[in-house]
Parts: structure tokens; sequence; C-alpha cells
């Protein structure tokens, strides 16, 4: 069978191959670099068009871009370089090709942004079960990170909420930890539910916020 060329191919163009969103389908990155395999040459592409949908399926990020801007084989679109920033969600994209004949789109794929990262809590020191009633609290540290807020609540209320920068904490790389005591705070007693936010104003107005973790400060007798 002869190989085609771009003189003797009348077709639409096969769909485009995705490799990937750099470096992986879960990103701490609200700019991602969406990677797919340049189609073969005798195809004829003319342009590619990157689209990018949140999870209730509206158009969040559409880009145009010429066949000729890919090199080595592959074509990539850069968020970062076009200014664009994702919130934390899931999204959904794909790759149409276009030549004089006809398009093609490529698979769908999924992809979460979750920046600058979700912590992990840590037991507060003393355990579920304390008597404590100003605890340090902590948690898994979060490298891109640069404040936390930890939020206290008892029966749906907030009793204590408040973002902390990095110098008001005490964090080695791996947790980080708040004296409650040391910030004048007392937590009523009874059963509280507790989580912690993480954000980094300077690259991204995205928050990550943990699941709810449980304790309870329970009376001497107790």
């Amino acid at each position: 069978m002869p190989v085609p060329t771009i003189a003797t191919f009348r077709e639409p163009p096969s769909a485009p191959i995705l490799l990937g969103v750099q470096p992986h389908e879960r990103l701490a990155d609200p700019s991602a670099i969406f990677v797919w395999v340049q189609n073969p040459v005798w195809e004829n592409v003319l342009r590619y068009k990157l689209v990018v949908k949140d999870a209730a399926g509206q158009r969040v990020y559409v880009e145009k871009l010429r066949a000729s801007m890919c090199e080595a084989g592959l074509c990539q679109s850069d968020l970062e370089a076009a200014g664009v920033l994702l919130a934390n969600g899931n999204y959904t994209w794909f790759v149409q090709a276009k030549n004089s004949v006809g398009k093609t789109k490529s698979e769908t794929r999924g992809l979460t942004i979750d920046y600058p990262g979700t912590s992990l809590l840590h037991e507060p020191v003393g355990g579920v079960r304390i008597l404590d009633r100003s605890p340090v609290m902590t948690w898994m540290q979060v490298n891109p990170a640069t404040q936390y807020r930890l939020r206290i609540q008892k029966n749906g209320k907030t009793v204590f909420s408040k973002w902390f920068g990095m110098s008001k904490l005490a964090c080695d790389g791996f947790v980080c930890s708040i004296d409650l005591e040391a910030v004048g705070v007392t937590l009523p007693r009874g059963k509280l539910r507790w989580r912690i936010d993480t954000r980094n104003k300077a690259v991204s107005p995205n928050i990550s916020k943990t699941a709810w973790g449980k304790f309870r400060i329970i009376r001497p007798s107790q």
C-alpha cells in the first residue's frame, strides 16, 4: 500500500493522540501544559483547537494553534504563557485537528486542579479526646502554600477561623503546627470539628481545603 502524501491524501485528519497534562493528570498547578502528538505531515493539518471544559460542561478555555507551531512531532498549549489560571476543580479537555477536508476530535480526558494542594490533618496534640481547651493543632505542610487557615466549628457554627502566614507557624518542612494558647484562643468544651485551608495568593486565588476532622474537649470529670 503506497504511503499517503499531501498531494494524494483527501480525507479529514486522524484523531489527535493526547499525551497528557504535564506533569500528570492531578495538578497542584493552576497553569497546566496540555500536550499531544502532531498528526502525520501528509494529513496537512492546518490548525489544532484545544478545548477545556469545567465540571458543568462549560468551556473555560479555547485555543487555536497553527500546526506549524508544533515542534519535534509534539504540540502543546501552555496556560501560563497565555496568562490563564484555572480554578480548583475537575475539568475535561480534548483537541480537534482541522485540514482542508474536515475536522476530527480526539478522545476526551479529565484532569483535576488542586492548588496549592490539600493538606492532611494530624490529631491535636494529646489525641482526639483532650482536656486542653487551647491545644496545639498539627497538619501536613504543603510546600507551595504560604498561608494556612485554621477553621474550628461546634454544632456547625464557626468558633475560630484565621489565616496564618509562615512566620506565625511552626513548620519543619513536613508538619506545621499552631499553639492556640500562644494566640490567645480558648475553645468551648464538647464535640468540635476542624479543617485546614491552604493558599498562595502571589500565584493564584485558589484555596485547597481538607476534609473535616473531629476531636472533643472533655471536662476533667469525664
